[in-house]
């Protein structure tokens, strides 16, 4: 994408045709996923690395008000080389990790108890964090190119801007501010995906007060905004590689289901899984899809033992996964600011109940599927 430079208003006008054609619903689930195992026992919020070995993710393992603070830690998909990343401030969260493009960064949305937010970036070893921004009320961001980010301000219930930033700037190019009517209102929230060639950023609107959300498309060059129509209460996951298989989630907190759809032919949707929460969906570099979800049982009744192993980090593949864990029992837990491998008796369930609860979902799930050549 061509630096954009200046300042650019954007009032918001929502067209009732889509930027795409509109897209049907399928019904089909796709069930060909298997070869499922277990890595670990604690998790959320995953990153998978760019060449698909490496998976970075938020632990919940100390205890305080809010789930303060996080700790972002890393594994082989293999369940090698365990190694906690990052551990925030006391008073800080850590939301939105994800790898640039090239893996040698990570970049991630810290959040205050105070529910100021910023972007912070460092090393892909831990090293050299800093604070991209003041602290102030970013609410999500999506990497250009391994020195560029897009990120989202919401000002206000009326209005949100869009900025660009190079990383080895401190300057910030504003590329689109949306102003809302009161009927029009929603807050930016969760991912960011961009099209072929980065023309349009694709961004989840969430309604003030209308419990619904949207899914919208900002073209970058002439600043239009449309809301893409068939995605009524959806909201943006990710793309694939191609710029034009979209990603969509639909549900509500304990139970998502993750569609898949080609926004240049979308004829169908493909219901991919049911009953799990926060998604997030990658493409290898051989070509292979790589979804990623925490799960949790609905509500925070008492579960027995054997529920609450149920949550970790499991790695699935649909024509095999290759190299397993060497040694496995029931994966890895958190023990004395370690990650260790661990038995099931090892387990503390009320410990896990009352952090991976307040975590908003501590299960996460890796599955792999071979991407199918178009007809």
């Amino acid at each position: 994408m061509q630096p954009i430079y200046g300042a650019a208003v954007a009032f918001l006008v929502i067209f009732s045709v889509s930027l795409f054609p509109m897209l049907i619903r399928a019904e089909a689930a796709d069930s060909s996923f298997k070869d499922v195992y277990q890595l670990t026992s604690f998790g959320s919020k995953p990153s998978l690395s760019p060449d698909g070995q490496e998976i970075i993710f938020v632990s919940y393992s100390t205890f305080g008000p809010a789930s303060y603070p996080t700790e972002i830690w890393s594994i082989g998909v293999d369940g090698s080389n365990a190694r906690l990343v990052k551990k925030t401030s006391d008073d800080m969260q850590a939301l939105n990790i994800q790898f640039s493009p090239s893996g040698d960064r990570i970049a991630y949305i810290g959040e205050k108890l105070d529910g100021s937010r910023s972007i912070f970036v460092m090393d892909a070893g831990g090293s050299n964090t800093r604070s991209l921004l003041g602290m102030g009320k970013t609410s999500t961001f999506i990497w250009v190119s391994s020195n560029s980010i897009i990120y989202a301000e919401q000002e206000d219930e009326k209005s949100v801007s869009f900025w660009q930033m190079s990383l080895d700037s401190s300057d910030a190019v504003l590329l689109s501010r949306i102003s809302m009517t009161n009927t029009t209102r929603f807050v930016v929230s969760g991912n960011m995906a961009l099209t072929n060639n980065n023309t349009n950023l694709l961004f989840t609107g969430f309604g003030v007060g209308q419990g619904k959300s949207d899914i919208f498309s900002l073209d970058l060059e002439t600043r239009e905004l449309q809301k893409l129509d068939g995605l009524e209460d959806f909201f943006i996951i990710g793309l694939g590689r191609d710029g034009h298989t979209a990603f969509v989630g639909q549900g509500g907190s304990y139970s998502i289901t993750l569609y898949s759809v080609d926004l240049e032919n979308p004829t169908e949707k493909t219901r991919l899984f049911d009953g799990n929460l926060s998604y997030s969906v990658y493409e290898s570099p051989d070509g292979g899809l790589v979804v990623a979800y925490a799960y949790a049982p609905g509500g925070s009744a008492p579960f027995d033992a054997n529920e609450w192993r149920k949550f970790g980090v499991y790695v699935a593949c649909q024509d095999g996964c290759g190299t397993k864990p060497a040694v496995f029992s029931d994966g890895y837990a958190i023990s004395n600011g370690q990650y260790v491998k661990s038995s099931a008796n090892d387990i503390m369930i009320p410990i896990l109940a009352a952090v991976l609860i307040a975590a908003g979902g501590a299960g996460v799930a890796i599955y792999k599927k071979r991407k199918c050549a178009k007809k």
